[in-house]
C-alpha cells in the first residue's frame, strides 16, 4: 500500500475537500429546480385563490389585474429558474461556477 494512502491527513483532506465540479453543477441545478417550485407556489397559489374568490363573488372584478400580473411574474421567474436548473447554474448566480 503506498504511503500516501496510509497518511491519515491525506485521506482526511481528500474526503473533506470540495465536491467535484460535476457534482456542484448537479447540486446547483437541483437548487434552481427547488427555487422554481417555491416560486411557482409563492406566485401561483395566491393568483389561483384570487381567481376562485372572484368566481365566488367574494372579490371585486378589478382583482383580475393583480392576479394576472402576479401569475405572469411567477411564470417568468419559474421559467428562468427552470432554465438555470437545466444549465446547472445556482439560483443566485448568472453563470456556471468555474474551478
Amino acid at each position: 500500500m503506498p504511503r500516501r494512502w496510509k497518511d491519515r491527513r491525506w485521506v482526511q483532506c481528500w474526503c473533506l475537500s470540495d465536491p467535484p465540479m460535476a457534482m456542484r453543477h448537479l447540486l446547483d441545478g437541483a437548487a434552481s429546480f427547488g427555487a422554481a417550485l417555491i416560486t411557482l407556489g409563492a406566485c401561483g397559489l395566491p393568483a389561483w385563490f384570487t381567481l376562485q374568490a372572484i368566481n365566488a363573488n367574494v372579490a371585486p372584478l378589478w382583482a383580475y389585474a393583480p392576479a394576472g400580473a402576479l401569475a405572469i411574474i411567477g411564470l417568468i421567474l419559474t421559467l428562468a429558474f427552470l432554465r438555470k436548473g437545466f444549465a446547472g447554474v445556482a439560483p443566485t448566480r448568472q453563470r456556471r461556477r468555474t474551478s
